[in-house]
């Protein structure tokens, strides 16, 4: 009965961590810029980065 209750609570508990990493991530999208995104041209991206 122990483990039926703490595998609820995660769950649980799982289910709210997942409502408000939705909420963030809704503010996070609205706050990006996409046409400045879809402007930039692939000579000014720095390749290195990714290679490090």
């Amino acid at each position: 009965m122990k483990g039926r209750t703490i595998v609820f609570i995660l769950i649980i508990v799982t289910l709210i961590a997942l409502a408000l990493c939705w909420f963030w991530l809704q503010e996070v999208i609205v706050d990006y810029d996409l046409e400045k995104a879809l402007h930039q041209s692939p000579e000014r991206i720095n390749c290195t980065i990714f290679l490090s």
